[in-house]
């Protein structure tokens, strides 16, 4: 019998808004690169502006859930000057019910920022029905060559839309100690020291990032580094390579992230490649801690104008975003949920969208975005019982030959998934709408637990101020 769930709460997925959206369209029909990314700050004044949000989504399955919640965001700008600028973002949270955790996290329904968690031994709210939480608190100097932001703030790298494998902007704000870039011609590098908050209460990240932009072809090269707060100051010198740094010591529990990305654009249109590299090993023993996602993303096609369309696919095996034990303290992840691709370990996943905008495009540049798209969506998603806290040597005896096991692995939990999402932006309102209908085969990796899910999912937002 199919029941009816309600959750309400505040959904942003992160470098998905409308005016994310026509500024890719239009880097990429001049045939720019254009690279998602969220570390940066919107400060028009000293005035705060309210935002009044919820999220509503009636899910119908096999099960009744009454969850939610209500969120009031308090943003504050800080326009110092021309070259120096803030933002602070405080949000507060009523919950209903057990809010999401019902869902894994690995479900595309799923907001994992929005997952309540005590993060205190002797918590000062003991109820998590309500939670305050910063959102961002970010201080920024900016040049034409040069920026350096500290603080807290949501950061994304890589080119993808929604599968970026390393840091995909899901999960919990990064407090950055430092998040600094250098422009010089076609070469941009990036770094960034960032403490994740966790309920673990142990956990770092370090990240060196080098970019080259030539005419049609930009190319990435990442290496990041997950390590213990006790360790605070081993990986601050943003100059020297944490390959290095890492490899010194005994019992080192570090873990080492690589990834690299190619885009190619052209003619209106965005071709792109990730790979990464969670401390692979090709021929020694253990398994092969890696990852692909490869994407597309077209300008009006089939000659309608203004649209786009775009496809991922995603693919990654068993154990990777985990140490050989995994501890928390040296997995990829906030919480329980992944820092980089949302499908986390032992997955594969294919994306694809097509989006119409019902007003011409190129007449939003540089004003307030006031229009509206509607998406057309297409997904299959195909994942194992690989888990984020279990790492291979945690499993060994289970997998004795793991760069032989199939992916995804064990009992597989297979969905398709189809939908239509429509949106309208005005001044001070927004509001968007999304149908979808689900066909799950061993749901939460259940042998023969399959169910047919409809959803139907309902973001209205007031900006009070």
């Amino acid at each position: 019998m199919l029941l009816l769930t309600l959750l309400i709460f505040f959904s942003d997925i992160p470098g998905t808004s409308l005016e994310s959206r026509i500024q890719e369209y239009n880097t990429t029909k001049k045939d720019e690169t254009y690279l998602w990314r969220l570390d940066r700050i919107d400060v028009q004044s000293f005035i705060p502006k309210v935002d009044l949000s919820f999220f509503g989504l009636g899910l119908y399955d096999e099960a009744r859930k009454g969850n939610g919640i209500f969120e009031i965001m308090i943003k504050e700008g800080l326009p110092i000057n021309s070259y120096l600028k803030g933002e602070v973002n405080i949000g507060i949270f009523w919950e209903v019910g057990d809010g999401q955790e019902f869902l894994p996290y690995y479900d595309p329904l799923i907001e994992p920022r929005y997952i309540i968690h005590n993060f205190e031994t002797q918590p000062v709210i003991e109820n998590m029905d309500f939670d305050v939480r910063t959102e961002k608190a970010y201080l920024l100097f900016e040049n034409e060559d040069i920026l350096i932001g500290v603080g807290r703030n949501r950061l994304k790298i890589g080119p993808g839309y929604r599968s970026n494998l390393l840091i995909s902007g899901r999960g919990q704000p990064l407090d950055f100690l430092y998040n600094a870039s250098v422009k010089k011609g076609p070469l941009k590098l990036y770094v960034f020291n960032a403490d994740i908050e966790d309920s673990t209460g142990t956990k770092r990240i370090a990240c060196q990032r080098m970019e080259l932009h030539l005419s049609h072809f930009t190319i990435g090269l990442t290496e990041a580094v997950l390590h213990k707060n006790e360790n605070f100051l081993k990986y601050i010198n943003p100059l020297e390579f944490y390959y290095i740094t890492q490899r010194r010591g005994a019992n080192n529990e570090d873990n080492l992230v690589a990834s690299t990305y190619v885009t190619f654009t052209k003619g209106g249109r965005k071709y792109y490649l990730e790979i990464l590299f969670d401390d692979p090993r090709v021929f020694s023993g253990g398994p092969f801690k890696a990852g692909v996602m490869l994407g597309v993303y077209l300008t009006d096609p089939f000659s309608i104008s203004p649209s786009d369309f775009r496809i991922e696919a995603t693919v990654v095996p068993r154990w990777t975003y985990t140490h050989e034990y995994s501890n928390h303290s040296n997995t990829l992840s906030a919480n329980g949920f992944p820092l980089g691709f949302f499908g986390g370990p032992d997955c594969i996943d294919i994306y694809a969208e097509f989006t119409k905008y019902m007003k011409n495009v190129k007449e939003l540049k540089g004003q307030k975005v006031q229009g509206s798209y509607l998406s057309f969506i297409l997904e299959y998603l195909a994942h194992g019982d690989g888990k984020l806290d279990i790492g291979w040597k945690q499993e060994s005896n289970d997998f004795p030959e793991p760069k032989k096991i199939r992916i995804p692995s064990g009992c597989v939990e297979k969905r398709i998934r189809v939908g239509v999402e429509g949106n309208i932006n005005f001044d001070v309102f927004s509001i968007s709408i999304g149908t979808y209908v689900e066909k799950i085969n061993n749901y939460t990796n259940i042998d023969g637990n399959n169910i047919t899910r409809a959803s139907i999912k309902t973001v209205i937002n007031f900006n009070i101020f």
